[in-house]
Protein backbone atom coordinates (compact mmCIF):
# COMPACT_ATOMS: atom_id res chain seq x y z
CA UNK A 1 0.00 0.00 0.00
CA UNK A 2 1.06 3.11 -0.95
CA UNK A 3 1.42 6.45 -0.02
CA UNK A 4 2.33 10.08 -0.57
CA UNK A 5 3.85 12.03 2.95
CA UNK A 6 1.80 14.17 4.42
CA UNK A 7 2.63 16.61 7.37
CA UNK A 8 -0.38 15.73 8.66
CA UNK A 9 -0.41 12.38 8.15
CA UNK A 10 -2.32 9.86 10.31
CA UNK A 11 -0.32 7.47 12.59
CA UNK A 12 1.65 4.39 11.31
CA UNK A 13 -0.78 1.42 9.78
CA UNK A 14 -0.53 -1.82 10.91
CA UNK A 15 2.94 -2.65 10.90
CA UNK A 16 4.59 0.54 10.32
CA UNK A 17 5.80 2.65 7.66
CA UNK A 18 8.59 2.88 5.32
CA UNK A 19 9.72 6.54 4.14
CA UNK A 20 11.10 6.35 0.60
CA UNK A 21 11.99 8.36 -2.24
CA UNK A 22 12.03 5.63 -5.60
CA UNK A 23 15.08 7.72 -6.53
CA UNK A 24 17.22 6.29 -3.92
CA UNK A 25 18.98 3.23 -4.41
CA UNK A 26 17.94 1.84 -0.71
CA UNK A 27 14.88 3.22 -0.47
CA UNK A 28 14.28 0.90 -3.51
CA UNK A 29 15.94 -2.05 -2.14
CA UNK A 30 13.73 -1.64 1.25
CA UNK A 31 10.75 -1.62 -0.91
CA UNK A 32 11.94 -4.96 -2.95
CA UNK A 33 11.83 -6.87 0.17
CA UNK A 34 9.07 -5.91 2.11
CA UNK A 35 7.30 -6.68 -1.49
CA UNK A 36 8.90 -9.73 -1.49
CA UNK A 37 8.38 -10.95 2.39
CA UNK A 38 4.69 -9.71 2.12
CA UNK A 39 5.36 -7.34 5.03
CA UNK A 40 2.71 -5.15 6.73
CA UNK A 41 4.23 -1.46 5.76
CA UNK A 42 2.63 1.33 4.39
CA UNK A 43 5.32 3.10 1.83
CA UNK A 44 5.05 7.02 2.26
CA UNK A 45 6.74 8.87 -0.94
CA UNK A 46 9.32 11.61 0.16
CA UNK A 47 10.35 13.42 -2.38
CA UNK A 48 13.71 14.64 -1.91
CA UNK A 49 13.62 17.12 -4.96
CA UNK A 50 11.12 19.11 -3.13
CA UNK A 51 13.13 18.85 -0.13
CA UNK A 52 10.36 17.39 1.57
CA UNK A 53 12.86 15.02 3.89
CA UNK A 54 13.65 19.08 5.45
CA UNK A 55 10.45 19.02 7.20
CA UNK A 56 9.78 19.58 10.68
CA UNK A 57 7.20 16.54 10.76
CA UNK A 58 9.52 14.04 8.74
CA UNK A 59 10.00 11.21 11.48
CA UNK A 60 13.98 11.15 10.54
CA UNK A 61 16.31 13.47 12.41
CA UNK A 62 18.96 12.45 9.97
CA UNK A 63 17.03 13.90 7.30
CA UNK A 64 17.30 11.06 4.84
CA UNK A 65 15.48 7.74 3.31
CA UNK A 66 14.51 5.45 3.84
CA UNK A 67 13.35 5.73 6.98
CA UNK A 68 11.08 3.11 8.95
CA UNK A 69 8.59 4.25 11.72
CA UNK A 70 6.66 1.87 13.67
CA UNK A 71 3.22 2.33 15.64
CA UNK A 72 4.57 2.99 18.80
CA UNK A 73 6.80 5.89 17.30
CA UNK A 74 10.29 4.02 17.04
CA UNK A 75 11.90 5.15 14.10
CA UNK A 76 15.17 3.60 12.52
CA UNK A 77 17.24 4.91 9.58
CA UNK A 78 19.63 3.38 7.20
CA UNK A 79 18.43 0.88 4.81
CA UNK A 80 20.78 -1.70 6.03
CA UNK A 81 19.41 -1.70 9.74
CA UNK A 82 16.56 -1.31 8.40
CA UNK A 83 16.19 -4.62 5.81
CA UNK A 84 18.25 -6.62 9.18
CA UNK A 85 15.57 -5.32 11.88
CA UNK A 86 12.52 -6.09 9.54
CA UNK A 87 13.83 -9.63 8.79
CA UNK A 88 14.09 -10.42 12.93
CA UNK A 89 10.91 -8.19 13.62
CA UNK A 90 8.65 -9.96 11.35
CA UNK A 91 10.25 -13.58 10.98
CA UNK A 92 10.63 -13.70 7.40
CA UNK A 93 12.27 -16.34 5.34
CA UNK A 94 16.07 -17.76 6.79
CA UNK A 95 17.95 -17.08 3.76
CA UNK A 96 17.04 -13.72 4.01
CA UNK A 97 19.59 -13.26 7.12
CA UNK A 98 20.36 -16.53 8.28
CA UNK A 99 19.89 -17.33 12.00
CA UNK A 100 23.00 -19.53 12.33
CA UNK A 101 25.95 -17.26 13.74
CA UNK A 102 28.26 -17.53 10.79
CA UNK A 103 25.76 -17.06 7.79
CA UNK A 104 24.66 -14.32 9.44
CA UNK A 105 27.91 -12.62 9.67
CA UNK A 106 28.48 -13.63 6.31
CA UNK A 107 25.71 -11.41 5.23
CA UNK A 108 26.54 -8.51 7.55
CA UNK A 109 30.38 -8.38 6.49
CA UNK A 110 28.36 -8.38 2.75
CA UNK A 111 26.25 -5.49 3.81
CA UNK A 112 29.48 -3.66 4.70
CA UNK A 113 31.01 -4.79 1.96
CA UNK A 114 28.91 -3.15 -0.62
CA UNK A 115 27.92 0.30 1.58
CA UNK A 116 31.73 1.05 1.08
CA UNK A 117 32.18 -0.40 -2.59
CA UNK A 118 29.42 -0.95 -4.90
CA UNK A 119 27.53 1.68 -3.02
CA UNK A 120 30.19 4.49 -3.45
CA UNK A 121 30.84 3.99 -6.96
CA UNK A 122 26.99 3.51 -7.96
CA UNK A 123 25.97 7.04 -5.97
CA UNK A 124 29.29 8.92 -7.03
CA UNK A 125 28.44 8.10 -10.93
CA UNK A 126 24.73 8.98 -10.47
CA UNK A 127 25.13 12.39 -8.36
CA UNK A 128 28.16 13.64 -10.30
CA UNK A 129 26.78 12.82 -13.17
CA UNK A 130 22.87 13.49 -13.10
CA UNK A 131 21.51 14.36 -9.66
CA UNK A 132 23.27 16.95 -9.12
CA UNK A 133 22.21 18.66 -12.00
CA UNK A 134 18.74 17.50 -10.99
CA UNK A 135 19.30 19.56 -7.92
CA UNK A 136 20.01 22.48 -9.25
CA UNK A 137 23.64 22.09 -8.93
CA UNK A 138 26.85 21.27 -11.10
CA UNK A 139 27.99 18.32 -12.49
CA UNK A 140 31.93 17.09 -12.18
CA UNK A 141 32.32 14.84 -15.33
CA UNK A 142 35.92 14.49 -13.56
CA UNK A 143 34.57 12.93 -10.05
CA UNK A 144 32.32 11.01 -12.14
CA UNK A 145 35.11 9.31 -14.17
CA UNK A 146 36.48 8.43 -10.53
CA UNK A 147 33.58 7.04 -9.46
CA UNK A 148 33.28 5.03 -12.30
CA UNK A 149 36.48 3.09 -11.99
CA UNK A 150 35.60 2.79 -8.22
CA UNK A 151 32.30 0.99 -9.34
CA UNK A 152 34.29 -1.22 -12.36
CA UNK A 153 36.23 -2.11 -9.18
CA UNK A 154 33.55 -2.93 -7.17
CA UNK A 155 31.84 -4.96 -10.00
CA UNK A 156 34.74 -6.87 -10.52
CA UNK A 157 35.27 -8.03 -6.94
CA UNK A 158 31.21 -8.96 -6.80
CA UNK A 159 32.08 -11.00 -9.62
CA UNK A 160 35.46 -12.75 -8.50
CA UNK A 161 34.96 -12.58 -4.84
CA UNK A 162 31.00 -13.17 -3.44
CA UNK A 163 29.26 -14.61 -6.93
CA UNK A 164 30.23 -18.20 -8.10
CA UNK A 165 29.06 -20.51 -10.71
CA UNK A 166 27.61 -22.81 -8.84
CA UNK A 167 24.65 -20.60 -7.44
CA UNK A 168 23.03 -17.25 -8.77
CA UNK A 169 23.61 -15.23 -4.99
CA UNK A 170 25.92 -13.82 -3.16
CA UNK A 171 27.88 -16.32 -0.90
CA UNK A 172 27.14 -19.10 -3.53
CA UNK A 173 23.27 -19.66 -1.84
CA UNK A 174 21.08 -20.60 -4.00
CA UNK A 175 18.51 -17.71 -2.51
CA UNK A 176 18.84 -14.59 -2.60
CA UNK A 177 19.94 -12.25 1.21
CA UNK A 178 19.03 -9.08 2.24
CA UNK A 179 22.68 -8.55 0.73
CA UNK A 180 21.62 -9.50 -2.21
CA UNK A 181 18.51 -6.73 -2.63
CA UNK A 182 21.32 -3.84 -1.71
CA UNK A 183 23.73 -4.79 -3.98
CA UNK A 184 21.52 -5.78 -7.05
CA UNK A 185 20.08 -2.19 -7.44
CA UNK A 186 23.66 -0.96 -8.75
CA UNK A 187 21.54 -3.07 -12.01
CA UNK A 188 20.13 0.06 -12.72
CA UNK A 189 23.15 1.65 -13.86
CA UNK A 190 23.40 -1.08 -16.67
CA UNK A 191 19.86 0.67 -17.96
CA UNK A 192 22.08 3.99 -18.75
CA UNK A 193 24.59 5.22 -21.00
CA UNK A 194 28.06 5.14 -18.71
CA UNK A 195 29.63 7.86 -20.27
CA UNK A 196 29.91 10.50 -17.79
CA UNK A 197 28.28 13.85 -18.23
CA UNK A 198 26.27 12.44 -20.93
CA UNK A 199 23.22 10.05 -18.43
CA UNK A 200 19.66 10.18 -19.35
CA UNK A 201 16.97 10.04 -16.80
CA UNK A 202 15.56 6.23 -16.53
CA UNK A 203 12.60 5.07 -15.44
CA UNK A 204 13.29 4.49 -12.13
CA UNK A 205 10.58 2.19 -10.86
CA UNK A 206 10.97 -1.49 -8.78
CA UNK A 207 10.66 -3.15 -12.20
CA UNK A 208 13.85 -3.37 -14.07
CA UNK A 209 13.92 -3.79 -17.80
CA UNK A 210 15.00 -7.12 -19.39
CA UNK A 211 18.94 -7.72 -19.06
CA UNK A 212 18.97 -8.90 -22.76
CA UNK A 213 18.37 -5.08 -24.03
CA UNK A 214 20.11 -3.00 -26.02
CA UNK A 215 21.23 -0.44 -23.62
CA UNK A 216 21.43 -2.86 -21.05
CA UNK A 217 24.06 -4.81 -23.05
CA UNK A 218 25.58 -1.68 -23.80
CA UNK A 219 26.13 -0.73 -20.70
CA UNK A 220 27.06 -4.44 -19.62
CA UNK A 221 30.38 -3.93 -22.06
CA UNK A 222 31.40 -0.48 -20.89
CA UNK A 223 31.27 -1.16 -16.95
CA UNK A 224 32.63 -4.58 -17.54
CA UNK A 225 29.53 -6.74 -15.52
CA UNK A 226 29.57 -10.60 -16.49
CA UNK A 227 26.96 -12.84 -17.10
CA UNK A 228 26.79 -14.09 -13.65
CA UNK A 229 26.18 -10.94 -11.93
CA UNK A 230 23.24 -10.22 -14.68
CA UNK A 231 21.78 -13.56 -13.36
CA UNK A 232 21.89 -12.53 -9.85
CA UNK A 233 19.94 -9.52 -10.31
CA UNK A 234 17.86 -10.53 -12.87
CA UNK A 235 16.15 -13.09 -10.40
CA UNK A 236 15.92 -11.12 -7.62
CA UNK A 237 13.83 -8.05 -9.99
CA UNK A 238 11.66 -11.22 -11.22
CA UNK A 239 10.67 -12.46 -7.55
CA UNK A 240 7.38 -13.35 -6.73
CA UNK A 241 5.79 -12.15 -3.24
CA UNK A 242 6.28 -14.39 -0.35
CA UNK A 243 9.64 -15.44 -1.52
Amino acid sequence: MDAPFSPAASSPADGGELFVDMMSQPSRACCFFVHLARLPLTRRQVVLGRKEQLLDSFPNPLKQVPCLVERDGFVLPESSAILKYLADRHAVADHWYPRELRARARVNAALDWQHFSLRRGAAGVTWFSLIARNMGMKTDPGMARAMLNVLRGALGKLEKTWLTDEAPFMMGSSQPCIADLLVSEVSFLLTTSTRPGSYSNPALSTRRKSSTSRSSRRSTRTLGCLPRWMRCSGRITRGSPGS
